[in-house]
């Protein structure tokens, strides 16, 4: 499919009422893949526990593996904990300057894609795909490109991927994917989402 400026509106009108669904949760993973091999399959992957309320403006981020939870509210601001809800210090040079990025593509306001003065992306435009939008985007400062896949089924973006291709044999990409999602029953209405289906929403 092509880059089409209808395909492009559609793509960022969904983008930006994301943070209208009151709550968010579910599973992603992280991936990274091996500098001299961005083609093959990954080298890393995270998994990751999430949820984001968006009326009271907090969000929670759990990695599986350290067992240790990213969280933010606005009253503590950011602070990670262990399994026992104990605070751990976060490691000079502090970690929490940025969010994480599943978190900034689920909170688009935050993410740094929409050509503001400090943001590091600049969108191309976007292309339709059976079950959402593709959109591109690449930097001013260097050959690196991106891409946001928005689902249309939960009107939610899924899946982000970026990509710095040094040379042939030699380049850095990673990826945040949602796998598994849970989403209120007031923005399956919204959407027009089919109602019948109970428990998780979405499963990789």
């Amino acid at each position: 499919m092509a880059i089409t400026l209808e395909d492009t509106l559609a793509a960022i009108s969904l983008l930006q009422n994301t943070e209208k669904c009151a709550r968010i949760s579910g599973t992603a993973e992280y991936r990274r893949w091996p500098k001299n091999d961005i083609a093959g399959p990954p080298n890393r992957v995270d998994t990751v526990h999430f949820s984001i309320d968006n009326e009271l403006g907090s969000w929670s981020q759990r990695d599986t593996k350290s067992a240790q939870t990213r969280r933010y509210s606005s009253g503590a601001g950011q602070e990670l904990v262990d399994d026992d809800g104990q605070l751990i210090p976060p490691k000079p040079p502090s970690g929490f300057d940025h969010w994480p990025l599943l978190i900034k593509m689920m909170t688009p306001s935050r993410f740094p894609i929409w050509g503001r003065p400090g943001d590091k992306w600049r969108m191309k435009g976007a292309e339709s795909t059976e079950h959402g939008y593709l959109l591109h985007l690449n930097r001013d400062t260097s050959p690196a490109e991106a891409e946001l896949y928005i689902d249309t089924t939960f009107s939610l973006p899924i899946r982000w991927t970026d990509t710095h291709q040094v040379r042939p044999d030699l380049g850095a990409k990673q990826e945040v994917e949602i796998v598994a999602l849970h989403i209120p029953p007031e923005w399956k209405r919204l959407t027009g989402m089919d109602m019948s289906e109970e428990g998780q929403d979405m499963a990789g």
